[in-house]
């Protein structure tokens, strides 16, 4: 189910898009099928860099290879009431830091070059139903699925100062490129167990468990940073994404009062985890006189250790009567939710610090992580000559506790008061707490916490009105109020890696949530049942809303959010299908569908921001004024062939920002978005055998970031191939 306008019985959190899937849970036959994939891109078989990686990997999981020590991370652990230990000799004998020293090195760091391998899939998937008797019938459905996918691509990027103009100079400050490999590995399984009565009574429980495990690895050479220095930074970097969810939901059909009554219930329990065991930085200088040495540093040789556990509690009722008001269509429903989301997140940062011997830091070869470690980190290195001691990079806000509470109470009413009308009518009552508990330092620099709290405690009304003038020709309009909160970590003070940018996210806990005012017409023409055209327009209204922010650095880029006064968003979309033997009869199976909107907008700064971005009354951060999507089809029983095409416009990616203090100006960070040319053939062949070719990417066009006239970054992500074939039992 899509919907694009709010209604009271879906989630109010609506920014004007909500997609409703069901799990699969019926068949008239009993079967299992099974599927087989290989995938491959531009770079498949080239050599990629890559870095050594666990024996698990291929499976998505970590065996314990990139651990930290847990005599490192214990010894830091952030707990109430205590401080956050320290490693130094008020704390260790000088004997036990060289032995945490040795351990915190305890893995191969080298960065190599190997082939890039193919992608491949796998799967199986079966249902069987058990008939108890005419009127019961149990229906079990399981699927799982596990897939590679390997990717590499490679960016240029440039910044550039500007004068007391605000003009760029001629040439860029800094200036490099970023080489980047990925590997995931992907399972994913579900199964439903379903009971049926006599179509009165169903009952399901689905099980549902993806897990996926991604290996990055990135070189970035250049010159940037605060003193424009010749660097090269190497990141190796794993995660793991892990979902698990229970839902248990019934249906139950009855009559009252004469009355027809569908009465519905669930409940689901979810956790989500993001495991990072050691994502680890080290970095080289390169010297006027092309000698690469180590960057002198707290940031080099530093250790990443994040996790965050998500667990979700929620459940759900709702009762849909029947009655004859004005026609036998006519319900009316009314709904409870409830739901509580909790997170624990924990963030550690470890580094090799300079020791203060006798050995020269800031002159140590760079090139081989590996041997540099070997000669001043694992070797027999007696205290005195060490040149580096662990040590932590301690910042409390990395530590967060989070909730949220979430209650809702809501009508539906729809009644059709003519053959031609249709009216949709709903109140939901929304009572949210999202609480963030932070961690710091007191003044004996014991940790405590401090909670920031955001609440939404309101009523958001929707109205649909739908008019019929004939079968082929209706049209619609719709009224509704909705929200969006900040995310959590979002909500926080924590800083953190940017995944992908060479740049640092830092969280803004003055949040507050966006409201949102939606008024949307639509007028459909439908030449049959599988061809129409719909034109629409929309007004949106956004109290508050949430934007990507620059913050001010000396060196690298630092990212945030903040809330604007409001912004006004407006346009018309238009999409459709036809099928194209109107032109010629021998063209029926040939159709022609896509969809195109425009879009746009106008965001108005607080007064206090004025000062600080370079621009108000904007087209709103991240959005696309043009997004069009069109596909050429062909389709009978046995075979669908698709080109698509898709194309969207240019778009603001960062706010910018105006310096402090000066008159100096920087361009907002505006992103070209690369047009994209899918290819799918899918056949059906006898004895349930289909295979499926899709080449996608195929224009590999250029991905381009901009400030002003000047391009900041650029870069391809390459054409995509994947064949799969599937048997069905």
């Amino acid at each position: 189910k899509v919907q694009k306008s709010a209604s009271a019985d879906i989630p109010s959190s609506f920014g004007g898009g909500y997609v409703n899937i069901r799990t699969k849970d019926t068949s008239d036959e009993d079967y299992i099928q099974m599927s087989l994939g290989l995938s491959g891109n531009i770079n498949t078989g080239s050599d990629v860099i890559t870095h050594q990686g666990s024996d698990l990997d291929v499976l998505g999981y970590d065996d314990g290879y990139r651990d930290i020590p847990s005599a490192i991370t214990n010894h830091a652990a952030v707990n109430v009431g205590e401080r956050v230990g320290v490693f130094s000799t008020n704390e260790f004998s000088q004997d036990d830091l060289m032995q945490l020293t040795k351990d915190f090195a305890n893995r191969n760091y080298a960065i190599t070059q190997e082939g890039l391998p193919f992608g491949g899939s796998l799967g199986v998937e079966g249902l069987k139903n058990i008939e108890i008797n005419d009127d019961q019938k149990i229906t079990l459905f399981a699927n799982y699925g596990y897939s590679q996918d390997h990717q590499y691509r490679e960016e240029e990027f440039y910044q550039y100062k500007y004068d007391s103009n605000g003009k760029a100079l001629s040439e860029p400050n800094s200036f490099g490129s970023n080489q980047k490999a990925s590997s995931s590995y992907s399972h994913q399984a579900m199964f439903n167990a379903g009971y049926t009565f006599s179509d009165l009574l169903k009952i399901k429980y689905t099980k549902l468990f993806t897990h996926v495990g991604e290996q990055n690895t990135r070189i970035t050479e250049g010159v940037f940073g605060s003193n424009d220095d010749h660097l090269i930074y190497n990141y190796l970097d794993w995660d793991e994404r892990t979902l698990n969810a229970d839902q248990v939901t019934t249906q139950f059909d009855y009559e009252l009062f004469n009355h027809k009554n569908e009465f519905e219930m669930g409940a689901e329990h979810v956790t989500a985890t993001l495991n990072q065991p050691n994502n680890f930085f080290y970095a080289d200088t390169i010297r006027d006189d092309g000698e690469k040495v180590i960057m002198a540093g707290s940031t080099n040789f530093l250790s990443k250790k994040l996790l965050s556990e998500d667990t979700v509690l929620a459940f759900y009722m709702q009762n849909k009567t029947e009655y004859d008001l004005f026609s036998d269509e006519d319900y009316f429903q009314v709904g409870l939710n409830y739901s509580s989301k909790d997170r624990k997140s924990e963030y550690q940062k470890f580094y090799l610090k300079n020791s203060g011997s006798t050995v020269d830091y800031f002159s140590l070869p760079g090139g081989d992580i590996e041997a540099t470690l070997d000669q001043y980190v694992r070797g027999d290195v007696d205290y005195a000559n060490r040149a580096f001691l662990v040590s932590g990079l301690f910042d409390p806000a990395d530590y967060f506790d989070a909730n949220v509470d979430e209650s809702n109470a809501y009508m539906n009413m729809f009644t059709k008061p003519s053959d031609n009308f249709d009216v949709t009518f709903g109140l939901r009552y929304v009572n949210l707490t999202q609480t963030i508990d932070q961690y710091q330092e007191d003044n004996s620099r014991n940790i405590e916490k401090v909670q920031e709290s955001l609440d939404v405690g309101d009523i958001f009304p929707s109205l649909n009105v739908k008019y019929r003038y004939d079968d082929d020709n209706h049209f619609d309009i719709a009224v509704s109020k909705t929200f969006i909160i900040p995310d959590l970590r979002e909500f926080t003070s924590g800083s953190y890696f940017h995944p992908y940018d060479v740049a640092t996210i830092q969280g803004n806990p003055e949040l507050v949530n966006t409201n949102i005012y939606n008024l949307d017409l639509k007028y459909a023409h439908y030449f049959s049942d599988s061809e129409n055209i719909t034109a629409g327009l929309f007004l949106k209204y956004l109290d508050k809303p949430i934007e990507d922010i620059m913050i001010e650095s000396s060196s690298l880029p630092i990212y945030s959010y903040a809330n604007s006064d409001s912004a006004t968003i407006y346009g018309f979309e238009i999409d459709g299908r036809k099928n194209l033997d109107f032109i010629q009869p021998n063209l029926k199976n040939y159709y022609l569908s896509g969809n195109f909107s425009y879009t746009d907008s106008d965001v108005t700064l607080r007064e206090e921001q004025e000062a600080t971005y370079t621009t108000n009354h904007r087209q709103l951060q991240g959005l696309s004024q043009i997004v069009m999507n069109t596909a050429v089809g062909y389709e009978q029983e046995d075979r669908s062939v698709t080109l698509s095409y898709n194309k969207m416009g240019e778009r603001i990616r960062k706010v910018g920002l105006a310096k402090s203090g000066t008159v100096l100006k920087y361009p907002d960070n505006i992103e070209i978005p690369p047009q994209l040319l899918d290819f799918v053939w899918i056949e059906k062949f006898d004895n349930d055998i289909s295979a499926k070719i899709k080449i996608g990417n195929i224009l590999d066009d250029k991905t381009i970031w901009k400030q002003g006239d000047n391009v900041i970054q650029r870069f391809k992500t390459g054409q995509t191939f994947s064949f799969g074939v599937s048997k069905k039992f």
